[in-house]
């Protein structure tokens, strides 16, 4: 999985949302993802701030150890989602031989 861009994580934007600034979305497609939400106005777990506000991930931008991280805290609502899939999504699944977004 690929890591989570630091850049995007300090400023506040979600990876998935950087993501979505800079790249072309293809209707009908998505990946997977989960929206987290701290129970307090803001906490910190595996490197991310979190928000009571809410903030969506896209699950190839953070690590195993993130996830396992995120999920395990009972100070998050942890939720799967589904995000729309990226140009670059749909490329990566192809060059490793998956049949849909998700499988990348």
């Amino acid at each position: 999985m690929a890591r989570t861009n630091r850049s995007a994580a300090n400023s506040g934007a979600t990876p998935a949302k950087a993501a979505f600034e800079t790249a072309e979305s293809v209707a009908g497609e998505t990946v997977q993802g989960i929206n987290v939400r701290s129970f307090t106005p803001t906490f910190r777990r595996a490197g991310v701030e979190f928000t009571s506000e809410g903030r969506d991930f896209r699950l190839d931008d953070l690590s195993e150890e993130q996830i396992e991280a995120i999920a395990s805290e009972p100070m998050l609502s942890v939720r799967g989602i589904e995000l729309p899939a990226l140009v670059d999504d749909l490329a990566a699944a192809e060059s490793t031989g998956g049949t849909e977004a998700g499988d990348a």
